[in-house]
């Protein structure tokens, strides 16, 4: 078990440089122009206010999320430049090339950089204190793997 365990924790340890390598390197920049911008009301029935905004760039080749002031600031045929992952091929930044507006969304950020640390940092503190840091790991474990499957889809 102890070696199945380790394994596990191996592979997501791999995983999540595998990730970071990803965000932290610009495989190409390429030049688009945008087709379209769409926003769409997200709607959910919690205590965080019930709904929120979320934004989008549309190019020829890419569908990429954004914030509410890049999206205002693009508009159709707006030429971009974007920095594009070399492994999992997403967009890590946009720049609107004619005013140098540049942008990297939250969203990547958090997927290609804060969840994978988070993962790194608490499976260095497992191998230290493996009694007390289980279930966080664990939990940062399917973090990892439904990162990384968002990642490839």
């Amino acid at each position: 078990m102890k070696r199945l365990q380790n394994i596990i924790l191996g592979l997501s340890a791999i995983l999540a440089i595998i990730i970071i390598i990803d965000f932290s390197f610009t495989g190409q920049t390429i030049e688009e122009l945008t087709i379209d911008t769409k926003a769409k009301l997200e709607r959910y029935y919690n205590a965080g206010g019930n709904s929120h905004t979320s934004h989008r760039v549309i190019t020829e080749n890419y569908n990429f999320l954004v914030t509410e002031a890049f999206q205002d600031a693009v508009e159709d045929n707006t030429a971009l430049q974007l920095a594009i992952s070399p492994i999992f091929n997403e967009v890590n930044s946009a720049k609107i090339t004619k005013t140098q507006q540049k942008e990297t969304y939250s969203l990547r950020i958090y997927s290609g950089l804060i969840f994978p640390l988070l993962l790194l940092i608490a499976l260095v503190l497992f191998f230290k204190f493996p009694d007390r840091l289980t279930i966080i790991t664990f939990i940062l474990v399917i973090l990892n793997i439904a990162n990384f499957t968002y990642l490839c889809f």
